[in-house]
C-alpha cells in the first residue's frame, strides 16, 4: 500500500502510513523482553519496509525517516543495558539480516539505512547530510553505518564522499576501544590509498603515537609484571603488539610511508601475518597466538606436549609471550587430534595445573566429537586418583571444584552418544564409580530460599556448570547405557545410583537448586531405569515447594512428550494449575520466559495430536479450565505454528488437530468473555495443513466475535482461497476490515483484497455485490487509490 501511494504520487499519505506501520514504538509495560516492537509483526516488517523504500526512493523525507526509526528501535531495545552488543547480531554491516536476529526490526533497517545512505551521497552536500543524519543520536550502530557507507561510497563516488570519509577515519576512539569495529579497516582500506599526502600523514600521526596511555592499563602492566621486568620494557611491547594489530588488519597495500616501514618492520621482528583480516582486531594483554602454536605442539610427543605445558606454566611467562588461553587452547587440540596417544598418558596430563589439566580433558571432548578413539583404561583410572570434593558451597549449593571434574563428566557423556568412542562394558564401572564419588553431600546444605521467585541465577545453566549436578546426569545415562546393553550387572548398578541419590534427598533434603534441575532433567531416564525408587522419591522429588516446581518443570522441559512419564508429573502439573487459577504467575526464570503453564498446554496438545486416546484426559479439561484465556489461545496459536513448521504431518496428526479445534470451539460456544481463546487461529490457517473447506467458514465466525488484530496477516491466504470460493471469501474479508479501523492493523488485508475483489465481481450475484460494497468501504475508509489496484489485479488474472 505504501509502495502504491508513493509511485502515484500521494507522498506525504505513504509517509503517514509507513509511520504508522513501521516506526518502532517502546515495548509494552512488563514485557518479558524489553524490545522494540511496530505497527506490524516483525515477520511482516521486512517486507513491508521493502515496499516503502521502493516507493520513496529518491525523497529527500526517506533518509531522514528511516534513520529516526532505526533510532526508535535502539532507543526501545534495552535488553542488553548500556552496552553495546550490535556486533553480535550484525558482525557485518554489508552482510543483509536475515531476519532470524536478536531483534529482527533492527536488522532489516540496519540494512534499509545502510543502502538508502550509499542512495544518497551522490555529492559533497548529501554526504555532509547522511553525516550529520547518523552522527545526531551518537548511538555505536550508527557510527559503524556511517564508516561502512562512506567506505562503500569512497570507491563509487570518491569525489563526494572522501570529505566526510576522511573524518570518520580521524576519529581515535575506534582505535582505542577494545575492539575496533571492522567497519574501521574498510574504511580505512578503502580510502588510505585516495588521501593526499598532508591527509594521511595527519592519520598516521594517531597510530605512530600509539594508543592511549591509561591508568586502567598502566594498573594493568603493574600487576602482572614478571620476573625481571621494567614496567617501561613492559608498555613498549604492548605500543608494538597494538601498531601491529590495526596496521596488520589494514594490510601493507593501503599503506605507505612510515606506517608502511613500521608494519614490515613489527611483522618481521614479531614473526606476525601482514594480511589484512576482515574481521576486525581483538586487543589483549596476550601475545602467541594458538594458531601459531599448535604447529609447535604437532612437532613434539605427547610426552614432549605434556612436559612444554607444564615448563611454560611454571617458568611465569610474560603477559606479551604466549597467553594462558592461547597456549591452553593450543594444548586441546593437539590432543583431540592424537587423543589415543595423548589418552594414554592421562596420569601425567592430569597433574598439570587446572587451566591444563582442563585443556587436556577439553581435547578429550572434542576428540569423542571427530569419533577419534580413546584409551579409555587409563584415562578412568587418572581420574578415579583425583582427590574428592571439598566443602565450599556456595549460596546456591554449587559446589566448588576443578572444572576438569566437570569436563570429564561431560567426556564420559559424551563417550556414550558416540558409536566409535571406544567405550566399552568393562569401562562402566569404573566410570560410575567416578562419577558416584562427586554426587554425595560435602558440607552441610545452603540455605533453601523461600520460593522459586528468589531463585535469581538459572538452575538448569548453574547444573550443566557444578560438579555435583554433572555427576547425577552422568551417573544416569551410565544407567541408560546399562540397561539399553542389558549389562549383567545392570540391577546392581541402579541399586549403587539409588543410593548414592537417596543421600540427597533423606534424612534432610540438600537444597540446591542445580541439584533439583540435574534430577529434573534426568527424572525421565530414572522412571525407565528405576521405576520404583521414583515411586517411593516422589514426594521428595515432586513437593510442593520451590525444589519440587523446579524439578517438576525442568523434567517437563526434557521429557514433556513421553506419555506414560506424563503420568508421575500429573499430580504436581495439576499443583501448577490450581496456582495458576489462583493468580500466580509463574515468572521464573529458567523456562526460557515461557510460562510453565503454557508448556503444561503444549505438551498436552502434542499428546492429542500423537495418542487419540488422551482426548477426554483430565488434566486436558483441567489445563482448559482453570488457566487464564491469554495462555489458552497461546498454546493454540503455538500449535498451529508448530504443525505449520513440522516438516511432514501425517493424517491422522491433521484429523486429531481438527477434532481439537472443534471441540475447544464448542466448549467456548457464544461466550464473549471465553471466546479470545480462539483468537489465534491464523497460525492454524497459515499453517497451509487444513483445507479452505475446514477453515474458511470457523475464520468466517471468529470475525464476528474477537479481536482480529492475528487475522489481518490472512490477506495472502484469503487471496488463494478466493480462486476457489470467492463468495465466501468476499464476505469474510468484509467482515475482518470491518472490525478494525487501524490502516496499519489491516494493511495485508487490504493489499490482497483486489484480487478478491476481482474474482468476487467476474461470479456475479451476491458475491459481486459484496465486492462493490467492500470497495465503497475502503474507499470511504482513504484507500483513494484502490480502483486502480483493482484494474490492476484484473489484467493480471487475465493473463493467467
Amino acid at each position: 500500500m505504501t509502495e502504491s501511494l508513493a509511485l502515484d504520487g500521494h507522498h506525504k499519505t505513504a509517509l503517514q502510513l509507513g509511520n504508522a506501520l513501521l516506526r518502532p514504538r517502546p515495548p509494552q509495560e512488563g514485557a518479558a523482553r524489553r524490545r522494540a516492537a511496530a505497527g506490524i509483526g516483525s515477520h511482516w516488517y521486512g517486507k513491508a519496509l521493502g515496499h516503502f523504500l521502493t516507493g520513496l526512493n529518491g525523497h529527500k523525507r526517506l533518509l531522514p525517516t528511516v534513520v529516526a526509526w532505526l533510532e526508535n528501535a535502539l532507543d526501545s531495545d534495552t535488553d542488553t543495558g548500556p552496552y553495546d552488543l550490535s556486533y553480535l547480531d550484525r558482525p557485518s554491516i554489508g552482510a543483509a539480516s536475515t531476519g532470524s536476529s536478536r531483534n529482527e526490526i533492527i536488522g532489516y533497517l540496519v540494512d534499509a539505512v545502510r543502502d538508502v545512505c550509499i542512495t544518497v551521497i551522490q555529492d559533497r552536500e548529501t554526504a555532509e547530510a547522511v553525516t550529520e543524519h547518523l552522527e545526531r543520536g551518537g548511538h555505536p550502530l550508527l557510527k559503524r553505518i556511517e564508516r561502512h557507507v562512506f567506505a562503500v561510497a569512497a570507491t563509487e563516488f570518491p569525489e563526494a564522499a572522501l570529505p566526510a570519509a576522511w573524518r570518520c577515519l580521524l576519529d581515535r576512539a575506534p582505535l582505542d576501544g577494545h575492539t575496533t569495529p571492522r567497519e574501521y579497516f574498510e574504511l580505512a582500506r578503502a580510502v588510505l590509498p585516495l588521501l593526499g599526502e598532508n591527509e594521511y600523514q595527519e592519520w598516521e600521526a594517531l597510530i605512530l603515537s600509539g594508543p592511549l596511555d591509561t591508568p586502567e592499563r598502566r594498573r594493568n602492566i603493574q600487576e602482572h609484571l614478571g620476573a625481571g621486568e621494567t614496567e617501561a620494557q613492559v608498555w613498549t611491547n604492548y605500543v608494538e603488539r597494538w601498531q601491529l594489530d590495526r596496521l596488520g588488519t589494514i594490510g601493507s597495500e593501503s599503506l605507505r610511508g612510515r606506517t608502511a616501514d613500521l608494519l614490515a618492520t613489527l611483522a618481521d621482528r614479531l614473526e606476525a601475518p601482514m594480511d589484512p583480516s576482515p574481521e576486525g582486531v581483538r586487543v589483549t594483554w596476550s601475545g602467541g597466538a594458538s594458531e601459531d602454536l599448535v604447529p609447535k605442539f604437532r612437532e613434539l610427543t605427547p610426552s614432549a606436549a605434556i612436559e612444554l605445558a607444564d615448563e611454560w606454566t611454571s617458568s611465569g611467562d610474560d603477559i606479551m609471550g604466549a597467553a594462558e588461553f592461547d597456549m591452553g587452547k593450543a594444548f586441546a587440540t593437539a590432543v583431540a587430534e592424537r587423543a589415543l596417544e595423548f589418552s594414554r598418558l592421562a596420569e601425567t596430563a592430569l597433574q598439570l595445573p587446572e587451566v591444563f589439566a582442563t585443556r587436556f580433558l577439553d581435547g578429550i571432548r572434542s576428540a569423542l566429537d571427530a569419533n577419534v578413539p580413546i584409551a579409555w583404561d587409563p584415562l578412568l583410572a587418572a581420574l578415579l586418583e583425583l582427590p574428592g570434593p571439598v566443602p565450599e558451597p556456595t549460596i546456591h549449593g554449587e559446589l566448588r571444584w576443578p572444572y576438569q571434574v566437570v569436563t570429564a563428566l561431560h567426556a564420559i557423556e559424551k563417550a556414550l552418544s558416540r558409536r566409535d568412542s571406544g567405550f566399552s562394558a568393562e569401562h562402566l564401572e569404573p566410570a560410575l564409580e567416578f562419577a558416584i564419588r562427586y554426587i554425595r553431600p560435602v558440607g552441610p546444605a545452603p540455605d533453601s530460599p523461600s520460593s522459586a521467585v528468589e531463585i535469581r541465577s538459572d538452575p538448569l545453566v548453574s547444573a550443566l556448570n557444578s560438579f555435583q549436578p554433572a555427576a547425577v546426569t552422568a551417573a544416569v545415562h551410565l544407567l541408560v547405557h546399562a540397561k539399553s546393553n542389558a549389562l549383567q550387572q545392570t540391577d546392581v548398578y541402579v541399586d549403587r545410583v539409588c543410593e548414592t541419590l537417596d543421600t540427597l534427598l533423606t534424612p534432610t533434603r540438600y537444597f540446591s537448586p542445580p541439584i533439583a534441575a540435574a534430577l529434573g532433567a534426568a527424572l525421565g531416564r530414572l522412571q525407565w531405569v528405576a521405576p520404583d525408587w521414583v515411586a517411593a522419591r516422589t514426594p521428595d522429588l515432586l513437593s510442593a515447594d520451590w525444589y519440587g516446581d523446579i524439578v517438576a518443570s525442568i523434567a517437563l522441559l526434557y521429557h514433556s512428550r513421553i506419555d506414560g512419564f506424563f503420568d508421575v508429573l500429573t499430580p504436581k502439573l495439576s499443583e501448577f494449575l490450581t496456582r495458576a487459577a489462583d493468580g500466580e504467575e509463574f515468572d521464573w526464570n529458567w523456562t526460557n520466559q515461557e510460562s510453565v503453564i503454557k508448556r503444561i498446554g503444549l505438551s498436552l496438545v502434542f499428546m492429542t495430536l500423537n495418542r487419540a486416546e488422551t482426548l477426554a484426559r483430565p488434566l486436558m479439561d483441567e489445563f482448559f479450565d482453570k488457566t487464564p484465556i491469554a495462555i489458552r489461545a497461546s498454546v493454540l496459536g503455538s500449535s498451529g505454528r508448530l504443525l505449520g513448521n513440522a516438516d511432514s504431518v501425517p493424517a491422522e496428526v491433521i484429523t486429531r488437530a481438527r477434532e481439537l479445534w472443534d471441540r475447544r470451539a464448542d466448549a467456548v460456544g457464544d461466550h464473549a468473555e471465553d471466546v479470545a481463546e480462539l483468537s489465534e487461529f491464523h497460525t492454524w490457517v497459515h499453517s497451509g495443513l487444513f483445507p479452505v473447506e475446514w477453515w474458511l467458514p470457523r475464520l468466517g465466525d471468529l470475525a464476528e466475535h474477537i479481536d482480529v488484530e492475528g487475522f489481518t496477516y490472512l490477506g495472502e491466504d484469503l487471496a488463494e482461497a478466493s480462486k476457489s470460493d470467492p463468495r465466501a471469501v468476499v464476505s469474510v474479508l468484509n467482515r475482518l476490515v470491518r472490525r478494525t479501523t487501524a490502516s496499519w492493523l489491516r494493511h495485508d488485508l487490504v493489499e490482497h483484497a483486489p484480487a478478491v475483489i476481482v474474482r468476487a465481481l467476474s461470479i456475479g450475484g451476491d458475491a459481486a455485490e459484496a465486492a462493490e460494497e467492500l470497495m465503497d468501504y475502503l474507499g470511504r475508509e482513504g484507500y483513494v487509490n484502490l480502483n486502480t489496484q483493482v484494474e490492476r489485479a484484473r489484467n493480471e488474472l487475465d493473463q493467467e
